[in-house]
């Protein structure tokens, strides 16, 4: 299901990730990929216990606000600001659980870039009518989903690996503009604090 962002809470953009932009993202990647040839890459992290990223990587960041004006587009036109983004690489039996997001990730995306085989890893999203939606992206789609309204999980992961780009976004006429960078004083500046409530904002 397409979904409508709106009615629904989230909506799928087929393609969304351009073939260049995935390109530049697996690039990013690849000292991840090479972790993974190592077996040195396990990282415990809140909801997704087992993976490795990045929290705003200024190329990660870069691709986030080249992607604001398409992403506002699809949420219903208002203008949005970008919060962070995460580059993130998932092992063979990871797994989320239940949650929703914080304040930052009033807009959030999770865009499927990469991984080691075709085995499905849906993601499960409870929508604002109380239904459960299986949705699977294939690499370049990307799902659009109100984070802190909508519950979000996965089941563990039966393929080797998935590498999937998470950018987050709130609207600048919202509650939540106060957010605009993650509070960061620019884009692809360190985390705030020493260390940021991420562990909500992983899928």
């Amino acid at each position: 299901m397409a979904g409508d962002y709106q009615r629904h809470g989230f909506r799928v953009l087929r393609g969304g990730l351009i073939a260049p932009l995935r390109e530049s993202l697996k690039q990013v990647a690849a000292p991840l990929l090479d972790r993974v040839r190592t077996g040195d890459w396990r990282e415990p992290d809140g909801e997704s216990t087992g993976s490795s990223g990045w929290y705003g990587y200024k190329p990660v960041d870069t691709v986030m606000e080249f992607l604001a004006s398409m992403i506002a587009h699809a949420t219903g036109g208002a203008a949005l600001w970008p919060t962070f983004s995460y580059l993130r690489l998932y092992p063979r039996g990871t797994k989320l659980t239940p949650h929703t997001d914080r304040d930052s990730c009033e807009v959030a995306i999770t865009a499927a870039v990469d991984g080691s085989d075709v085995t499905p890893w849906p993601i499960l999203l409870e929508t604002a009518d109380g239904k459960i939606e299986s949705i699977d992206l294939a690499p370049g789609y990307m799902l659009v989903y109100a984070g802190r309204e909508r519950r979000h999980w996965r089941e563990p992961l039966d393929g080797e690996w998935r590498l999937q780009a998470m950018f987050f976004y709130v609207r600048q006429d919202g509650p939540f503009a106060g957010c605009k960078y993650d509070t960061r004083p620019a884009l692809g500046a360190p985390p705030p604090n020493e260390h940021p409530d991420i562990s909500e904002a992983a899928t």
